[in-house]
């Protein structure tokens, strides 16, 4: 390589160079501050996450922590959140595995106590991001201003709150996603390094970080694939790299398959719970309530009053029927949910803009009936979805204008292409099935992460671009 291309900070601006990088890198651990006040405010300093005040919190996972802890199987019994016609049948397969599996390996380190095992997730989520940030440091300096745009993505109230909990997936993938962000511009953009061992392992890490999130929340599952796309058609990562890629997903889709067919009978890669989730987005009662109620209000109630005062009776469905099994379960609402759209596509067609703006678009917290906050925390809120929002626009918007811009050979036109056709992987589920605002946050920070990232030339080691 051209060592002229090599761009070398000006003397009198090292030190500044030097400050901008230990921002950069100290940014997740300085986020835990902000986080340890938050898990402090959270949960009860004696509480246990196999206490039923936090089993009824969480979303489906301690049943299946419980048993990794107890005897090293992956199940909960008796089988949730369905009705089983056996009172004794368990599940293997309503929650993907990793979250299980990262809080059941906490409590062998930390203990059961609440408070200790999110200070220990935040730990070590804030640490590999700081990893993440440090690799990222030996091949780009961020300008003071994107490093300002970064620090308030990345300190926005909802990822520090997400970031801080333990009851659902995106208290995982708001850093896993951001990780990932990292890892994968250097398969969008190989010339942000001039070193090939590091461009290797940076392709590989965001392969498996995509598996990892796909294992997490099965919505992840668009992303897994335009990444392995996007490994496998880079012309600059070798076929040994792109063998290894594929090592990494298919074992453990395998695994999760081979688990799936020994505890279940059946053959299956995703998770159970799937049916009941497509069933929210498609159905007259959740079109009635969405994004005002919970969509589980649909399963579990009987009827609900909107803020206008309107009673809707519902069907509550969750307790009719009893299932054989869990993937009777999930057939039963998928089915439902595919009859619902065949029968109604005016109706679904509006349901769809409905998701589209809640996953695109809105600023205010959904679903309207969460937990109530402060008025500065609610205007905080709001206004930090207004920024963030507005860095995404911003991604799509200098995306587009590199594609029309018709820089081909500098490779601008493909680059931004990739950037594009990942963000909307992300998006796309939510905007299919539906969204909530927590849905959103790690997505938010995707984009703003791509953007100070992708679309800069200021590279430490890669080739400056001419």
């Amino acid at each position: 390589m051209n060592n002229s291309l090599r761009v070398q900070p000006p003397k009198p601006y090292r030190r500044t160079w030097s400050l901008i990088v230990l921002l950069t890198v100290g940014m997740p651990i300085l986020s835990l501050i902000p986080k340890y006040f938050l898990i402090e405010h959270i949960y009860p300093a004696a509480e246990s996450i196999f206490d039923p005040q936090f089993a009824d919190r969480q979303l489906g996972f301690i049943g299946y922590t419980e048993s990794l802890v107890r005897d090293g199987s992956f199940r909960t019994c008796p089988a949730s959140p369905y009705v089983s016609c056996d009172p004794k049948a368990c599940a293997y397969a309503t929650r993907m595995p990793v979250m299980p599996w990262l809080i059941a390996d906490l409590t062998k380190v930390v203990g059961v106590g609440t408070v200790n095992v999110a200070l220990a997730k935040m730990i070590l989520t804030s640490l590999l991001a700081s990893i993440f940030l440090a690799i990222l440091s030996l091949d780009l300096r961020f300008s003071v201003g994107r490093l300002i745009l970064l620090y308030g993505l990345y300190f926005g109230p909802q990822v520090l709150k997400h970031a801080s909990s333990l009851e659902y997936e995106e208290t995982i993938l708001v850093d896993l996603i951001f990780c990932f962000s990292i890892a994968v511009s250097y398969l969008i953009r190989p010339d942000i390094t001039g070193s090939a061992l590091r461009r290797n392992l940076m392709a590989l890490s965001a392969v498996v970080l995509a598996c990892a999130m796909y294992f997490a929340k099965a919505t992840m599952l668009p992303v897994l694939i335009v990444t392995m796309a996007l490994a496998l058609t880079n012309r600059r990562l070798p076929w040994t790299w792109k063998v290894a890629s594929m090592v990494f997903v298919v074992m453990p889709f395998a695994l999760w398959g081979y688990h799936n067919l020994q505890q279940t009978g059946q053959l299956r890669f995703t998770s159970s719970w799937d049916g009941e989730n497509l069933y929210r987005g498609y159905n007259s009662f959740s079109l009635a309530i969405y994004p005002e109620l919970n969509l589980t209000r649909v399963l579990d109630s009987s009827s609900v009053t909107l803020a206008d005062g309107t009673v809707l009776a519902l069907q509550d469905t969750a307790h009719q029927t009893c299932y054989r099994d869990e993937w009777a379960w999930n057939d039963h609402y998928a089915a439902a949910a595919h009859a619902w759209l065949l029968q109604h596509p005016g109706a679904a067609t509006w349901f769809l803009l409905k998701k589209a703006w809640v996953a695109l678009i809105e600023v205010r917290h959904t679903p309207a009936d969460a937990d109530p906050v402060s008025h500065g925390v609610a205007a905080a809120m709001v206004t930090w979805m207004i920024f963030a929002r507005g860095v995404s626009a911003a991604f799509v918007i200098v995306a587009l204008r590199r594609i029309f811009q018709g820089r081909i050979l500098q490779g601008y036109r493909r680059e931004a292409l990739w950037a594009l056709l990942l963000l909307g992987a992300a998006f796309l589920p939510f905007v299919i099935v539906f969204a909530y605002q927590r849905h959103v946050i790690p997505l938010l920070l995707m984009a703003g992460t791509l953007l100070v990232i992708l679309f800069q030339d200021r590279l430490v080691s890669g080739e400056q671009r001419l």
